[in-house]
């Protein structure tokens, strides 16, 4: 299993993000900001549309086993 620096694991999603069909522009990964850094220690998260939500458990699920990463990916916003 390849490990991946939280940048890398982001850069990653969001390629596959966009190369996904259900792609809605505005949607991304990101990296959780410093002042939210309590939720996941410097994880990941994502913004975009609410009804993006599908895609983007469906998109971190599928590097779930291909990949080992720093810091958490939290799907839940807000």
């Amino acid at each position: 299993m390849k490990t991946l620096t939280n940048d890398e694991y982001i850069a990653e999603l969001n390629r596959r993000l966009q190369a996904d069909p259900d792609y809605r522009d505005g949607t991304h990964f990101v990296a959780i900001p410093p002042e939210q850094q309590e939720r996941a220690r410097g994880g990941s998260t994502w913004v975009g549309p609410d009804d993006m939500l599908p895609v983007i458990v469906r998109i971190v699920k599928d590097t779930a086993g291909e990949f080992q990463i720093e810091h958490p990916f939290v799907a839940e916003r807000g």
